[in-house]
């Protein structure tokens, strides 16, 4: 009688009745194995692989879930992680079997009963351990994965006939649980939904809709509107002629989060929680949580799903966010095994593939956020959009890059992702003046092919109406740098490159058109004056509104917050960044920025004719008025830093 199950194995020493003429009862126990090995069948092999795969994602839900409840760290992922680990990890793995139980065929019994259950636990326990580097070595991963991995195949391997027949069961009841999980939490964002709405409060009668636009990683002198001489932003330099813009307005941060979470609150960064390793907490209200309070419906639409996600915080007082790519690299990019193979450098210079995998493209955003509209409801909008195709690694479509590149190549080794676990660029400051013209022009190509998305969105809205009594703010949250000072990318400094970014309103009715302000403003102030245009008096929110700049434009600069931007480091940050060497601050007065580290030197410049601040005018001792009314500045913020403000 041959062995036979859904598995479809088959004993190593062959059939079991096949014996010697002299095979008693007793001569046959004693030559037959004490634990047959077993052939795994495709079916198997496949469950087997699959089983493994929920294992390792049960763990690094486990991981991710101490390390948020236990640990209070910042994980940066939400409740979707619930049903999208698994499914990813059962999606790689399932690959895996089919190959295993095709090979199986071949090879020894007792060989691919081991190949069935080594190969699946040595990915499933590498990929979980991943989650511990670069903490731990690579070596050190792969021994504690082979250990392991050597460890479940001699657990299994004896058992295998019967792990066979539980795997495929195991599949089903786990794609059962999958589903569930699907459901529970998609359930659960629908309530979650439905009690932000129940807070909506009544609406003001000719309220007007407010549509705000954050360019992710735009300098303002980037648009054609601030002197840039190639065509980036053609749309919206004729749009702001309808409105006021702002010559120069400033970031409180030079990073997404801070920057978001100082406009929404209307406080500086060293008064919030939000940081590199902690979300905004509930300490201070919200623009979202004032404008739904008098009616608005509140819908947050961002393309920067990690640092703009709903676990950053920022969705508070929305009664959508989205911030997700519903996308197969959502799903791949899920799990630690998916991250390991999707921002892989060799896989990725193989596949001549640069880009964010999962990166939101503005044609996805203004679809998400024309959909949500298209669904209906009562009262005015708030409408916050995140664009992120600026963003490094610049990849702008063929189109915008030919016709931005000037001829200029780029070197496709600075734009990949030289590590598989935090995705981050190359270090780029051993590229040539030429190499460094061709990224900034690919990042200007970038930013022309998002104007593109910006107007049509716009069109979509203007044809349901809701621009006809609109207000639109249109700004970014930070700059980026091409070398100044050998420095690339962002949050890493605080000169006017990170800072210096566009503002332009523009309000029918509400707001002049034509008219430019040069006084220097904080976005800081930016919620109070979406409050005031909104017709909201709320004196407990902070900051100045920047209505002054058209209704009393010979105002004293006093009256607006003072132009201060705080950077703290980043973990991890290499030394040869300025804020690695502590937190930082700056103030701009006139025409100067003033920048200093706590304990640690100062710097000065001329940031309207040094674009560059390459001349550092610190020791001018005819400008040490101006630097004395910058310390003053500084000194009345008190507390450095957020962990400062929290403790």
């Amino acid at each position: 009688m041959s062995l036979k199950s859904p598995t479809e194995v088959v004993t190593e020493a062959g059939a079991p009745g096949a014996s010697t003429a002299e095979g008693a009862g007793p001569e046959r126990s004693r030559q037959a194995p004490a634990a047959p090995s077993a052939r795994p069948g495709l079916e198997a092999a496949v469950a087997i692989a699959i089983c493994f795969g929920a294992a390792a994602a049960i763990l690094e839900l486990g991981v991710l879930a101490y390390r948020k409840l236990v640990e209070h760290q910042f994980v940066l992922v939400n409740l979707h992680a619930i049903w999208l680990v698994p499914l990813s990890y059962m999606l790689l793995l399932a690959p895996l079997g089919v190959v295993i139980g095709i090979a199986a065929r071949w090879l020894p019994a007792r060989a691919a009963g081991w190949v069935a259950v080594f190969l699946p636990a040595l990915v499933a326990t590498g990929s979980v351990l991943f989650l511990w580097y670069p903490a731990l070595h690579p070596a050190a991963i792969g021994l504690l994965a082979l250990g392991a991995a050597t460890q479940c195949a001699r657990t299994l391997v004896p058992r295998l006939p019967a792990v066979g027949r539980l795997a495929p069961r195991a599949v089903g009841a786990l794609t059962v649980a999958l589903l569930l999980a699907f459901g529970g939490v998609s359930a659960w964002y629908v309530r979650v939904e439905r009690q932000a709405a129940s807070l909506m409060g009544p609406a003001t009668a000719g309220a007007p809709n407010i549509i705000l636009i954050v360019l992710d990683t735009v300098h303002a002198l980037e648009l054609g509107l601030y002197g840039e001489t190639l065509p980036t932003t053609p749309f919206i330099d004729r749009y702001a002629r309808g409105g006021v813009v702002f010559d120069a307005a400033f970031s409180a941060a030079p990073w997404t989060l801070a920057s978001h979470a100082s406009m929404f609150t209307g406080r500086y960064p060293h008064e919030l929680s939000a940081g590199w390793s902690a979300p905004l907490d509930d300490r201070w209200p919200t623009l979202a949580e004032r404008l739904r309070a008098h009616g608005y419906r509140t819908g947050g639409f961002v393309a920067n799903v990690e640092f703009t996600g709903v676990e950053t915080g920022l969705s508070r007082g929305f009664v959508h966010y989205d911030d997700v790519h519903e996308s197969a690299a959502w799903v791949l990019l899920s799990s630690s095994l998916g991250r390991f193979i999707g921002n892989n450098p060799r896989l990725r210079k193989l596949a001549g593939w640069h880009d964010v995998l999962d990166r939101k493209h503005a044609s996805a955003v203004d679809g998400e956020v024309l959909a949500w509209v298209d669904q209906g409801g009562s009262g005015p909008v708030f409408l916050f959009l995140n664009y992120l195709d600026a963003h490094e690694p610049y990849v702008p479509s063929a189109k915008y890059w030919d016709a931005f590149s000037g001829g200029l190549k780029r070197r496709q080794d600075l734009i990949r992702f030289p590590n598989a676990r935090r995705g981050e660029r190359a270090f780029k400051a051993s590229m040539t003046p030429a190499q460094v013209e061709a990224e900034r022009r690919a990042h200007l190509a970038s930013l022309a092919e998002l104007d593109a998305g910006v107007g049509r969105l716009l069109d979509g809205l203007r044809r349901r109406g809701l621009l006809d009594n609109a207000v639109v703010v249109i700004t970014a949250d930070h700059g980026e740098q091409f070398g100044e000072h050998h420095l690339f990318s962002h949050g890493n400094s605080l000169y006017s490159q990170l800072l210096h970014v566009p503002l332009v309103v523009v309000a029918p009715g509400r707001v002049p058109a034509g008219l430019r302000a040069a006084t220097p403003v904080s976005l800081r102030d930016l919620g109070a004056t979406i409050l005031e245009l909104a017709g909201i008096r709320d004196p407990a929110f902070p900051g100045a509104s920047l209505a002054r700049a058209w209704t009393s434009p010979g105002a004293p600069a006093a009256a607006a917050s003072p132009v201060v931007a705080e950077v703290e480091p980043a973990p991890r940050e290499a030394l040869r960044y300025p804020a690695a060497k502590g937190p930082m601050r700056s103030v701009v007065l006139g025409r100067y920025q003033y920048i200093r580290r706590r304990n640690g030197p100062e710097e000065l410049y001329d940031y309207t004719a040094d674009r560059a601040e390459a001349d550092d005018r610190v020791h001018d001792p005819s400008l040490t008025p101006v630097i004395d009314r910058a310390r003053l500045v500084l000194d009345s913020l008190g507390a450095w830093g957020a962990n400062d403000a929290r403790h």
